[in-house]
C-alpha cells in the first residue's frame, strides 16, 4: 500500500509539473507568436514609410524648353532682347541627403537676330557651375547657385565676322520645379522655371526659361 500511494503521489507530482511546465511554454510563445504576426504588417503599413521614392547616391538631369532673354551693354549692337530656345541643359551630381542634391549644371538660353546682311545667327546666354537642388515634397523642388556666365554671339558661324563675341563673367541660377509624373522609383518628369542673371565685364543679361526635364535619382 505504501509502494503504491508513492507511486501515485510520484505520478501526480509529474503530472503537475507537465502541465505546469506545457502552461509556461504556452505563455511564453503566444506573444512571440504575436509579435511575429504584427511585425510584417507594421513595415508594409505605407503610413509608417517617409517617402516611397528613392533618393540617394547618383542623380542625372536633362531639360529642354523655351526662354526669354535681356541684354543691356556698353557696346553698341548688343542690347536686346528676344524669345528663343532654352538649349539641352545637363546636371550631373548626388545626394547628400534624400532631399537635398549637389548637381553641376549646364543651362541657358538663346535667342536669335539677324546681321546687317539679313543673315540669321544665334546669342547664347549660358550658366555652368555648382548648384544645390532641395525636395520640399516628393513633387516639388527649389534649386540654386553661382557660377561661370558665358555670352557668346554667332557661335555656329551663321553671320558675318563682325557680329561675333565672346565674353566670360559671373552667373547666378534660380529654379523651381514640379515632378508631375514619377515614373518607377527613380525618374522624375518635370516642370521648371530657371532663372538667370549674367555679369560681364560690358553687358549684363537677365533670362528665363521653361524647361521640361527628366531626373534620375
Amino acid at each position: 500500500m505504501h509502494h503504491a500511494t508513492s507511486r501515485s503521489s510520484a505520478r501526480a507530482v509529474l503530472e503537475t509539473g507537465c502541465l505546469v511546465a506545457l502552461t509556461a511554454l504556452a505563455l511564453v510563445a503566444f506573444p512571440a507568436r504575436a509579435s511575429a504576426q504584427e511585425a510584417p504588417a507594421e513595415e508594409s503599413d505605407p503610413s509608417s514609410e517617409p517617402s516611397s521614392y528613392v533618393r540617394h547616391g547618383f542623380t542625372m538631369e536633362l531639360g529642354l524648353g523655351m526662354s526669354q532673354t535681356g541684354t543691356s551693354s556698353d557696346v553698341g549692337g548688343r542690347d536686346h532682347s528676344g524669345l528663343g530656345l532654352a538649349p539641352l541643359s545637363l546636371g550631373l551630381g548626388g545626394f547628400l541627403t534624400p532631399r537635398l542634391a549637389l548637381i553641376g549644371r549646364a543651362a541657358g538660353t538663346s535667342y536669335s537676330r539677324e546681321d546687317s546682311r539679313g543673315n540669321s545667327y544665334s546669342t547664347v546666354n549660358g550658366f555652368y557651375g555648382p548648384t544645390l537642388q532641395y525636395w520640399a515634397t516628393d513633387r516639388v523642388f527649389l534649386g540654386g547657385g553661382v557660377g561661370l556666365a558665358v555670352l557668346a554671339a554667332d557661335p555656329y558661324g551663321e553671320a558675318r565676322k563682325d557680329v561675333r563675341f565672346f565674353d566670360t563673367g559671373i552667373g547666378l541660377n534660380a529654379r523651381a520645379g514640379w515632378a508631375f509624373a514619377l515614373p518607377g522609383t527613380h525618374n522624375a518628369i518635370t516642370l521648371s522655371i530657371d532663372g538667370f542673371a549674367s555679369k560681364f565685364d560690358k553687358s549684363t543679361t537677365v533670362a528665363s526659361a521653361l524647361d521640361l526635364g527628366w531626373q534620375f535619382f
